[in-house]
């Protein structure tokens, strides 16, 4: 029977364990990562508006790729902060968020051209009034890092962007776009007939998402 040297067994051991090792971490980080791709805490009112009134550090020079960064989901009183946008590819409603932008500015689909221009505490009275309706509202913020389109690209720059049930007419929507250079300044797009639609696509997004 042929005998290793104890060098080589020596070796052989190290190498049993530490694969172990490395086979045992990378099964906790895979594991890890399942969790922390959805984060749903709950949050108060106020707080939703603290998000919309403080602008985040504005930049001289916006990027010229959208990077989505975080996606708050409300209905009702209820809130659900998905932390891991990367998640959420496949969900429509975020393309179609993006659609509306385009569409909103040139009318078309029931839309018609028009911008209102609002302030931050102006949105948020909005959608404080929007608690009032309980199940009946419901919104989706697309947080984003400032982004401003390359030199001929037809697309609008943009900070974030929010769709929500209209608190005068549940029947419509209306989308905010936050201007990138100065964030305490909203446009505004009223979107008829788009609430319920609104409303379908949060239940399916919170029912695929968290199972509610």
């Amino acid at each position: 029977m042929k005998r290793w040297p104890k060098t080589a067994t020596t070796i052989i051991a190290v190498l049993a364990v530490t694969g172990g090792a490395i086979w045992f971490t990378c099964a906790i980080n895979s594991g890890k990562n399942k969790v922390e791709g959805l984060k749903v805490p709950s949050k108060t009112t106020s707080q939703i508006s603290q998000q919309i009134q403080a602008p985040s550090n504005t930049q001289t020079q916006a990027p010229t790729e959208k990077k989505l960064t975080q996606v708050i989901v409300k209905r009702g009183n209820d809130v659900f902060s998905f932390d891991n946008p990367l998640g959420l590819r496949g969900l429509g409603i975020i393309s179609d968020i993006q659609d509306l932008l385009w569409v909103a500015p040139r009318g078309g689909a029931g839309i018609q051209p028009e911008v209102e221009q609002v302030e931050s505490k102006e949105l948020d009275k909005v959608l404080e009034n929007g608690d009032k309706m309980k199940d009946a509202f419901c919104s989706v913020r697309l947080i984003y890092e400032p982004y401003r389109p390359e030199q001929g690209m037809n697309d609008l720059a943009h900070k974030d962007l929010i769709i929500y049930t209209d608190p005068g007419n549940v029947n419509d929507a209306c989308l905010g776009v936050q201007k990138p250079d100065n964030q305490t300044e909203w446009d505004l797009y009223r979107l008829p007939d788009y609430g319920q639609w609104l409303k379908k696509e949060v239940d399916l997004l919170l029912r695929l998402r968290t199972g509610l």
